[in-house]
């Protein structure tokens, strides 16, 4: 019955060991502690994120063609972390984003990079994809999860950890990105190009990384720009639901 934790484990494995890399500079700083939190927060998100995600799973409890249940699951993971590491009081919440509170200038902001990146990703999808009409389970998911649950790990718990242990900014059009936006980044392409079976045998394209890894920039921008998750999960959100709708038109 539980032949599908392997697989799990190996993918979220594979998921620490990047984040493992992307941290090995950061073992000789001050904040060398915070290198095992992230490895074990990358390894948490992508095995809690697969668990439901096989045919059959008994922990899938929503069912669907969607993964719903993973993407709570991954996004009771990364709530998790953030609140044991607020609790530590090393961090705040405004660390992780979770704060209504926008920058000054957020919405010109969001106007001048969100909807031209929103406008270019939506016809490029409509040139270079088929026709397709989605159902209402895809609607439902792409309007909700997605933004939630990956926002929050990646944009909030992640970056405010590479944030931690690598302090240097540099200021891109107003907003304080560091080495902690580019590692990010990074992980999120590469969460889109693998996937583990129950065999143990990986699956791994590169173009799946190209749009992801577009996207969390603009993603970790806005996240840097604004000061709180709130536009990264719109965004992230709208960009999924806008991709369908150009493959209404496609």
């Amino acid at each position: 019955m539980l032949d599908f934790l392997p697989a799990c484990a190996v993918g979220g494995g594979i998921a620490a060991a990047l984040v493992f890399v992307l941290a090995i500079p950061a073992l000789r700083g001050p904040n060398r502690w915070l290198v095992p939190v992230a490895v074990l927060a990358a390894f948490c998100d992508e095995f809690f994120l697969d668990l439901p995600d096989f045919r059959g799973d008994p922990l899938d409890f929503i069912g669907g063609h969607w993964n719903w249940t993973g993407k709570l699951f991954e996004l009771a993971a990364a709530l998790f972390f953030a609140l044991i590491l607020i609790a530590t009081r090393k961090f705040s919440r405004e660390d992780f984003g979770l704060t209504l509170t926008q920058r000054p200038g957020t919405l010109r902001a969001v106007l001048s990079v969100i909807v031209p990146y929103l406008l270019i990703m939506m016809a490029i999808v409509w040139m270079t994809s088929p026709h397709d009409v989605p159902d209402g389970e895809s609607w439902a998911f792409q309007f909700t999860m997605p933004g939630f649950a990956e926002e929050l790990y990646f944009r909030g718990v992640l970056l405010a950890l590479f944030d931690r242990m690598y302090a240097g900014r540099k200021t891109i059009l107003g907003a304080p990105l560091g080495f902690g936006a580019i590692a990010t980044t990074i992980a999120f392409a590469f969460a889109h190009s693998f996937s583990v079976h129950k065999n143990l045998t990986v699956d791994f394209s590169v173009m799946p990384m190209i749009f992801p890894f577009v996207g969390s920039f603009v993603a970790v921008w806005i996240r840097a720009r604004s000061g709180s998750l709130v536009v990264p999960v719109l965004a992230h959100n709208a960009s999924n639901v806008l991709a369908m709708v150009a493959t209404l038109f496609a």
